[in-house]
């Protein structure tokens, strides 16, 4: 008895391949579904680090260039007088650079704050904000246009405005730092877990194959060997050389098993049928052995009448008795008088004769 039948005592071949092909579905939409969760969460993963990281990576780097080129605006305005026509470009520069540092920060911060990073981010606001008053004050002592400003300028922008501004960028990168960090963590983490996914489908999918391969092989032994025994016994008594008393082992309650049973029930009907013939050959070999006995006896009766009545009675009496018994029976009458002269005749010629004549009627 194979595992299927253990599993479904008493089911119909159908049951047992609609529940392997359902047991086999299961395991292929199991495996489905570990890798289709699997790469959904990569996907989530890689889409934080699309949408989120390397945007916001994007914004921080963006705004320290332009921390970067407001400064070298602003020591660029302390060699030129600040009604020429290259300090107004320069002022004008200067300005835009404020202001796009203003915006790519707001984009920033549009993004949602990770663990640790709302700190920086408020670190950055602060320092952000002592150096954009110490440029404002330098752009302040620059446009007095005297050598005492612009000294005192270069002096503030130097030590003062420096320190401000390398703060402001140490926590500007720090924040960039993190964002690349978590961008290749995500994608170390998501590597590894597409290879642990991969060697779960291949085993998923390996296992998926040896079950189909067993359950078939199982399936297919447990239908193919009835049927094979089935079909041998009937080849021996087609054959003429089969044991009509052997009978096929009902295994199971399924289509093959209501086969046995039912081959078993036609075996012990022919043997009942072939019994029967037997019986009634027999019968039929015995009948003219016993017809040929009686006719003995009566072709002895007829002989023994025929002698006593040649010595009792008369030709007359004779007549008289053939004519009565053709009136009763004329076959019996013409019988009787065929075996009265072949008994006669033997009478007279010898028993060998008269065993003759018998053996012509």
């Amino acid at each position: 008895m194979n595992v299927i039948m253990r599993l479904l005592p008493g089911s119909s071949i159908r049951a047992r391949l609609l529940a392997a092909c359902c047991g086999l579905a299961l395991l292929t939409a199991l495996v489905g579904g570990v890798g289709s969760g699997g790469f959904a969460t990569m996907n989530a993963a890689f889409q934080q680090a699309a949408n989120e990281n390397l945007p916001a990576v994007s914004h921080l780097l963006q705004a320290d260039r332009d921390m970067q080129r407001a400064l070298v605006a602003q020591r660029t305005l302390m060699f030129m007088k600040s009604d020429s026509l290259a300090a107004q470009e320069q002022m004008k520069s200067y300005t835009s650079s404020m202001l796009q540092i203003t915006e790519h920060w707001k984009a920033y911060v549009a993004f949602p704050a990770h663990a640790g990073e709302a700190k920086l981010r408020a670190e950055f606001e602060a320092a952000r904000a002592e150096w954009e008053r110490s440029a404002g004050e330098v752009v302040k002592l620059l446009a007095q246009d005297s050598t005492d400003a612009r000294k005192h300028a270069i002096d503030v922008s130097l030590n003062e405005g420096a320190e401000k501004f390398e703060k402001a960028r140490t926590v500007l990168r720090s924040l960039s730092d993190m964002h690349l960090s978590a961008a290749a963590s995500s994608v170390k983490t998501e590597e590894a877990r597409a290879a642990t996914i991969r060697w779960w489908m291949f085993i998923g999918i390996a296992a998926a194959l040896a079950s189909a391969l067993t359950v078939s092989l199982l399936l297919a032994r447990s239908i193919s060997r009835p049927l094979a025994e089935t079909v041998d016994l009937l080849r021996d008594i087609a054959e003429g050389e089969g044991d009509l008393t052997k009978r096929l082992t009902v295994q199971s309650k399924d289509e093959i098993g209501e086969l046995a049973s039912s081959f078993n029930t036609f075996m012990d009907t022919l043997t009942t049928i072939i019994g029967s013939a037997r019986l009634t050959a027999t019968h039929v070999t015995g009948a003219p052995q016993q017809f040929l006995g009686a006719t003995g006896q009566l072709a002895s009766g007829t002989q023994e009448q025929a002698a006593s009545g040649s010595t009792a009675g008369t030709e007359g009496t004779k007549r008289q008795e053939r004519r009565r018994m053709r009136a009763e029976d004329p076959g019996l009458a013409e019988f009787i008088e065929t075996l009265t002269v072949k008994g006669t005749n033997g009478h007279t010629h010898g028993n060998g004769h008269s065993h003759n004549g018998f053996e012509e009627l």
